[in-house]
């Protein structure tokens, strides 16, 4: 397809398919900032909490392990790419009766937070406003696309609640000797991922009204770019370390 069909009014807000885990990761952070640019929205970059052994993690080690991707079988972002009206998809089946199944769609309406959520950044970059958070949410509001569940926490129609879930995570990595050991801990995030691309797999059992197939990947570098927004949660830790008292949204 050409550029100009792409940007034809029956071609809006298409679903990508990729081939590599890599470049679904890489496309979906792009896509959220410029989703957040356009509609004047800050990103809000939401980390997992994440423990090894009963222990929760700090500084190099932490974000060693925030920076595993999410696979087929670690399906919770490290760090959750998030905006107010952009598309997420849920990574797990919740309620098979109301559609609230693994690749469900849904509009992100609202983040809600408890009084012991911590806003570790909220600065004015290049990109837009970023705000980085060292916890998941409460929970978030979404609106459920192609299906009508049932009224869920009072809310309106077709919104539902996503709560945070509690998974087994695997961290891979290399010895002295140069084999390959395995740590497994456990990760805390937002069943949820954005929608903008997806894998060829991942994608599997998913509606989708429109797609493009992408076929010629070589010019896309083969790892996410989160080493920035890893450095910059570092310093915001560093410099809130001895803050007693922290802003809520």
């Amino acid at each position: 397809m050409t550029e100009d069909e792409l940007n034809l009014p029956e071609w809006k807000n298409p679903v990508f398919l990729v081939r590599r885990n890599d470049l679904q990761i890489q496309i979906n952070l792009e896509a959220t900032i410029k989703h957040a640019k356009y509609n004047n929205q800050p990103v809000y970059y939401i980390c997992t909490k994440d423990t090894y052994k009963d222990r929760s993690l700090h500084g190099n080690i932490r974000q060693k392990f925030l920076s595993v991707s999410d696979t087929k079988s670690n399906t919770l972002c490290g760090i959750l790419p998030l905006s107010i009206g952009m598309k997420l998809a849920l990574t797990i089946n919740i309620c098979m009766h109301d559609g609230m199944v693994n690749r469900a769609q849904g509009i992100l309406r609202k983040i809600v937070y408890d009084s012991t959520s911590m806003i570790v950044e909220n600065t004015d970059i290049g990109e837009g406003k970023s705000i980085i958070i060292d916890r998941p949410p409460k929970y978030i509001v979404l609106e459920l696309l192609n299906h009508t569940p049932g009224t869920y926490d009072s809310l309106s129609l077709n919104h539902i609640s996503i709560y945070p879930i509690k998974q087994k995570y695997k961290y891979v990595h290399k010895i002295e000797n140069g084999t390959n050991m395995t740590r497994e801990f456990q990760r805390i995030q937002l069943p949820v991922t954005p929608a903008f691309v997806f894998t060829e797999f991942k994608c599997q059992g998913a509606t989708l009204e429109k797609a493009i197939i992408d076929f010629n990947d070589s010019n896309i570098k083969s790892e996410p770019d989160l080493k920035k927004e890893l450095e910059r949660l570092e310093e915001c830790f560093k410099r809130t370390e001895q803050l007693s008292k922290w802003p809520t949204i």
